[in-house]
């Protein structure tokens, strides 16, 4: 298609009144190919949804630029655009509730001023795969409610502490020693300025599930905060666990301990498709003890690629002794026999056997629309 094409397409949209707009090229980008013009935005009338995919934009450092008074929802995917042309965007849209930003690779501080914050009404704001991405500031942002993240470990990492967070989706790449210490220090913060004292829905990954598994604890002892205002209003957990093994379980363990005191009704856990390498020693056992409270409320449960690993059947097993009001746990695996790998114990076996034989327990060979978490459209609008 010819810009001159491309424009008339443009102008018969916005003189149509358009509401929701998609621009999306098939093909990669070339430095002579098609640019959206942020102009065309501001010329639409009605315009309230802008999707983005594939193609640059023109016109945000121009003087000319005009505000897009209508505008509330932005989508970005695999769109060339820089720190300073976000916030230029950002600035003149001041009517924004959803922005949500993907493979948008030439990003790397994504950072709301003080100033521009006042005048924002961001209400959900989704990072996606943005791989040079290093800081993420949306302390400013008093008015959001939703925040996913799934890419790279950062080296800073701010939201508004006032804010009444409903959902929060943080999932890290691959663990590093030197960001562990840098999780720590983000998510202490977190705890000490309540960000998560209003969550409903909360999904984590096992890298973050690592950190933060013991920060409330030494809080606590520290300044003694009430353990009951930590998740105290979540209602569903879904944890996506990289690996599988003893230390993973103890992570859960103890997170399950420090939220003891929340309203958990729906728990989501993602293990593996493919098992964990068999550990040195294959009877190794979990030297914690498991929460002995906290999940009376529990009443639906759902494991997918359970692979029958010893580990995945302690949990298992520990859920459903706990989970007093439990309804149904799913369990989405591969096979639906136990397999015979080293470190089940049968006694576990006949437990899920009788659950199973009752009704509580339901085996499914793949995963279905029954019980689906929360976030697990988190990505979709890409």
């Amino acid at each position: 298609m010819s810009p001159r094409r491309f424009s008339r397409y443009l102008e018969s949209a916005t003189g149509c009144g358009v509401e929701d707009l998609r621009v999306e090229l098939r093909s990669p980008p070339s430095p002579a190919t098609l640019r959206f013009p942020f102009s065309a935005a501001a010329a639409s009338p009605a315009l309230a949804c802008l999707t983005l995919h594939s193609i640059e934009v023109s016109g945000l450092n121009s003087r000319a630029a005009r505000p897009c008074s209508t505008l509330e929802v932005i989508r970005l995917h695999s769109v060339r655009i820089n720190d300073g042309g976000l916030a230029r965007m950002l600035a003149l849209c001041p009517r924004l509730r959803v922005l949500s930003l993907h493979s948008c690779d030439d990003l790397r501080r994504i950072t709301v001023t003080a100033a521009l914050g006042m005048r924002l009404n961001l209400r959900s704001v989704t990072i996606a795969g943005c791989s040079r991405v290093v800081e993420v500031d949306v302390a400013v942002v008093s008015s959001l409610r939703s925040f996913r993240y799934s890419g790279g470990f950062l080296s800073s990492f701010y939201l508004p502490g006032g804010a009444c967070l409903a959902d929060l989706y943080i999932q890290f790449g691959v663990q590093r020693s030197g960001n562990v210490l840098i999780c720590k220090k983000v998510f202490s913060e977190w705890f000490e300025s309540h960000v998560c004292s209003k969550l409903i829905t909360l999904t984590i990954c096992s890298n973050v599930l690592f950190v933060v598994s013991s920060l409330p604890i030494a809080i606590v002892h520290a300044e003694s905060v009430k353990m009951d205002d930590f998740f105290k209003n979540m209602t569903e957990l879904q944890l996506l666990m990289l690996e599988m093994r003893a230390p993973d379980l103890v992570n859960i363990y103890v997170f399950l301990k420090n939220i003891q005191y929340c309203n958990l009704e729906r728990l989501f856990v993602q293990v593996p498709s493919i098992p964990s390498e068999p550990l040195v020693d294959l009877f190794d056992y979990v030297g914690v003890e498991p929460p002995e409270n906290g999940l009376e409320n529990l009443k639906v449960v759902k494991i997918v690629n359970f692979n029958w690993n010893h580990i995945e059947l302690q949990l298992v097993c520990f859920l459903l002794r706990k989970a007093t009001s439990l309804h149904k746990m799913i369990l989405v695996t591969p096979t639906l026999v136990p397999s015979n790998a080293p470190g089940i114990q049968k006694a576990d076996l006949l437990f899920l056997a009788e659950a199973g034989a009752n009704g509580k327990v339901i085996l499914r060979e793949s995963d279905d629309a029954v019980a689906q978490p929360f976030h697990s459209d988190a990505f979709a609008d890409f």
